[in-house]
């Protein structure tokens, strides 16, 4: 959890894989405990194959200490949050103070606090003390201004109206990441879907192969109760030779029931393996749209920050005229320096974000179109080796039970197998 957390905090933009869900299932039961290993070792892989992730000191230092706990530098990677829940962190100023929060600028990067783990490891105290909560409050409300005046609704509101709305001076304006972001999020309902339709089909093949297996079980009762009534009759008898030789037919199909049933919850549980770039796949969307929810809440900081010096600025050049106003000109010039260097903060972490998704965006889809590949290549040879097993077991019970084999040299629809077919 700390691992995940710290990655998320430190690398914002980038499309951290999610680690393993929790669960209330007893940790004492061994399989739960291989399960849980299993599902661990496979996050810290994918932790491993990132291009960048792999690299970072959080998971260096997670893989390397002896004991986390005594770390220190494990203890300087410090999650903040921000109190109120995935509000941007931003400068003090813009909420009526002088203190930085959530890093400082011009010489960090810029960061910010998120319900779910947003804030960098070198961010520092975000409204502590007595007036903290004022300043998260304030940022609430200036950025909920923000997305209010920002809002396509209100815009076309106060155009019917003759008002005019002010526009920011960022905006999302980067059309090759606004459709791949609507292509991905339309791929995601679509594969699951066809995740939803793949286990229908592995849970009607397991039953299949249940199915099988309860009638290979019920030949083979069949065919000893054959056997018994032989017995009874006598084996040298025409009835009773007669019942011996229906419980050998029995026993041949039930031995190739038995044979088709284990084949089928083998093949079944290759199939499921082979789907397991699917799941991955769907499984790194919360990652993605927390990349994208990060984008969009930098880019409402930066608005808010510049709509707040654009404020400072106007009123400084009303309060310039009055001489009496000197001093607070004085102090509103300071605050719109520090407005000034904080805005140039989110900017610059905007524009890093915007580079980090045009690569991830495009790492993803490389990796989707690799791994699907592989996924149902691997998917159809097991189908094809799972048929023609089952077709070497079926032909043999059908030639122990009289077939002939020159019933499989054709199958065309003129040959001999293709007439009886057609014929019946």
């Amino acid at each position: 959890v700390a691992l995940a957390d710290r990655l998320a905090d430190s690398h914002r933009g980038y499309f951290v894989p999610p680690r393993p869900e929790k669960t209330l299932v007893s940790t004492s039961d061994e399989l739960f405990v291989q399960h849980r290993a299993t599902q661990l070792e496979s996050y810290l892989a994918r932790l491993a194959a990132h291009p960048v992730l792999r690299h970072s000191a959080e998971l260096c230092v997670f893989l390397t200490a002896p004991d986390l706990e005594a770390s220190a530098e494990w203890a300087g990677f410090r999650t903040r949050r921000v109190a109120s829940g995935g509000v941007a962190a931003m400068s003090a100023s813009v909420a009526g103070g002088s203190e930085h929060v959530g890093g400082s600028f011009p010489g960090g990067s810029f960061q910010r606090g998120s319900g779910s783990g947003g804030g960098g490891g070198d961010t520092a105290s975000s409204g502590s003390g007595a007036n903290g909560g004022g300043r998260n409050l304030g940022r609430f409300f200036k950025e909920l201004r923000q997305t209010v005046v920002t809002s396509t609704a209100v815009a076309s509101v106060g155009g019917a109206l003759g008002i005019e709305t002010p526009k920011p001076r960022v905006a999302e304006e980067d059309t090759a990441f606004i459709t791949e972001k609507d292509r991905v999020l339309r791929l995601e309902q679509e594969l699951a879907i066809t995740s939803q339709k793949a286990e229908r089909l592995l849970v009607q093949e397991e039953k299949y192969g249940d199915a099988l297996g309860e009638l290979g079980l019920e030949c083979m009762k069949l065919s000893k109760l054959e056997e018994e009534e032989a017995g009874r009759m006598g084996s040298y008898s025409e009835a009773g030779a007669g019942c011996q030789q229906m419980a050998s037919q029995a026993r041949k199909m039930g031995n190739a029931t038995v044979r088709i049933s284990r084949l089928t919850r083998s093949a079944t549980t290759q199939l499921a393996q082979q789907l397991d770039p699917l799941h991955d796949y769907l499984g790194m969307m919360p990652a993605v749209r927390k990349a994208v929810s990060d984008r969009a809440e930098t880019l409402l900081t930066l608005q808010t920050l510049l709509a707040d010096a654009d404020a400072k600025h106007a009123r400084i050049t009303k309060l310039e005229t009055d001489i009496s106003k000197m001093k607070k000109v004085d102090e509103l010039k300071r605050e719109l320096a520090e407005a000034a260097a904080t805005a140039e903060g989110a900017r610059v972490e905007y524009q890093n974000i915007q580079s980090r998704h045009r690569e991830e965006f495009r790492r993803l889809e490389e990796s989707r179109a690799r791994e699907f590949k592989q996924m149902w290549l691997g998917f159809a040879r097991t189908q094809v080796s799972h048929a023609e097993r089952a077709l070497s077991v079926w032909r043999a019970a059908a030639e122990e039970l009289g077939a002939s084999p020159d019933e499989w040299k054709d199958t065309s629809p003129g040959g001999a197998l293709g007439s009886e077919r057609t014929s019946s």
